[in-house]
């Protein structure tokens, strides 16, 4: 562990000696290392350009995007933390992404209260300038930011005569832990997102019936179709510490999130604000939140937002009328994964091959084993590369992004911009035939 100068003057980390190092965690997409100041511990979340997508790690690179998600992710923080930006935050704001039932009792409730006399509390504390090594709560580039540490506790995986499972029993007694889960909260169902699939999948094995039930287990009435807004905001979790993400019912979700139901439900709605105020920050960029990834720490009842928000934990989108159509261009890593699914659909169906193989697996291999075990075998494709080109206007996108809500590129140029990216990015498919799939993907 490094310690670094403490005091009340600045507080200065060697960053270029942090990297020299091996990180306390090398991420998939960023790396993390432990530092102290004053008997505390601390993490510098230092974000690469590399991407992962499918739950099979690190497999592709746009550069820059480690810098532009840093600071998407200071511009957040920073403002969850700041009264004034919630003082901001109007009924209408709260009635638009949550429905005039939750958006009402919301705006009159005492969780706003507070956070617009005292912020949220998260685990964020500033960028560091990567020339002087200064933390700042200021916006200079850099790809590094430092947050407190709050105890990671995984469960085991595990096997009893071929039937794998996970034990929570060490995380569900710790009193102080990051939570166990993803807690997603959708405005809507764009397509190609977890909840479409899962809907469509249940539809096609079950029948309306089990479709139903899935619809009913994320809070939504009525069928789910690809890029329909929903009526109020929904909350969806996953597991975050199993081998792939496992949407949970309400049931298993209050079980393995591991608190009282009081301080899950305070979690619930402290999150759901949250996404009300990133929300009104896209918007002002003429781009539309659809749904967005939050983690959250306790100890005891005091609840922290922690981990990261950024272009990788958030489906926004412009959109545009394209030939009597209306379209939702991508501007998050979910334009990769349609790219994906577009230009290499048999790679993507080998994925989830794998993982249904997982869940089944007598040896508890992970789906990653499976799938590597398959590729040696020639059962599986390997990995298909990242089109430079396709690279270049991703990266495009998460520059404007972060440069629009930062302020560092005024709200009506960064539109000028996003309009300009999202003519490129359909001149791309153009260009090799396949527009068509594009669109029918994004419209709706």
């Amino acid at each position: 562990m490094t310690s670094v100068a403490s005091g009340t003057g600045a507080w200065i980390v060697d960053l270029a000696g942090l990297r020299s190092s091996e990180p306390h965690v090398r991420g998939s997409v960023q790396n993390l290392y432990r530092v102290e100041r004053d008997g505390r511990t601390y993490l510098v979340a230092d974000a690469t350009d590399s991407g992962s997508a499918f739950d099979v790690g690190t497999f592709f690179t746009v550069p820059g995007s480690g810098r532009s998600r840093t600071e998407l992710r200071h511009a957040v923080f920073r403002r969850l933390a700041t009264p004034e930006a919630w003082r901001r935050l109007t009924r209408a704001d709260l009635v638009a992404c949550c429905g005039a039932d939750e958006g009402a009792r919301l705006s009159d409730g005492s969780r706003l209260a507070e956070l617009r006399s005292e912020g949220a509390a998260t685990h964020h504390v500033g960028l560091i300038d990567e020339e002087t090594g200064e933390v700042t709560s200021a916006f200079v580039p850099s790809a590094a930011v430092v947050v407190r540490e709050h105890p990671v506790i995984k469960p085991e995986h595990f096997a009893y005569r071929g039937r794998p499972s996970w034990d929570y029993h060490r995380y569900q007694v710790a009193t102080a832990k990051v939570l166990a889960l993803e807690h997603i909260f959708r405005l809507g169902s764009p397509a190609g997102s977890s909840i479409v699939e899962r809907y469509r999948r249940a539809l096609d094995a079950g029948g309306q019936r089990e479709a139903d039930a899935v619809a009913e287990s994320a809070g939504v009435s009525g069928p789910i179709t690809p890029w329909g807004r929903f009526e109020a905001m929904v909350y969806d979790c996953s597991t975050k510490y199993e081998d792939h993400d496992r949407y949970l019912g309400w049931q298993e979700a209050v079980h393995v999130c591991g608190v009282d139901h009081r301080v899950f439900l305070s979690v619930i709605e402290l999150l759901e604000l949250c996404t009300v105020q990133v929300a009104t920050m896209f918007t002002s960029l003429g781009l539309g939140l659809w749904d967005i990834k939050w983690e959250a720490a306790v100890d005891g009842e005091d609840v922290v937002v922690v981990d990261t928000v950024d272009h990788d934990s958030v489906r926004i989108t412009k959109d545009r009328v394209v030939e009597g159509r209306r379209c939702h261009f991508q501007f998050n890593k979910q334009a990769i994964r349609d790219y994906y699914r577009i230009l290499h659909p048999e790679w993507v169906s080998a994925l989830d091959h794998a993982k249904h193989r997982a869940e089944e697996d007598a040896g508890a291999r992970t789906f990653r084993q499976i799938y590597d075990e398959g590729v040696g075998l020639g059962e599986y494709p390997p990995i298909p590369e990242l089109d430079p080109v396709f690279t270049a206007i991703q990266g495009d996108k998460y520059d404007v992004v972060a440069a629009g809500t930062s302020g560092r590129v005024a709200p009506d140029l960064a539109n000028e911009r996003v309009e300009s990216i999202a003519d490129r990015e359909l001149a791309y498919y153009e260009g090799r035939g396949r527009a068509g799939e594009l669109l029918d993907h994004i419209s709706g």
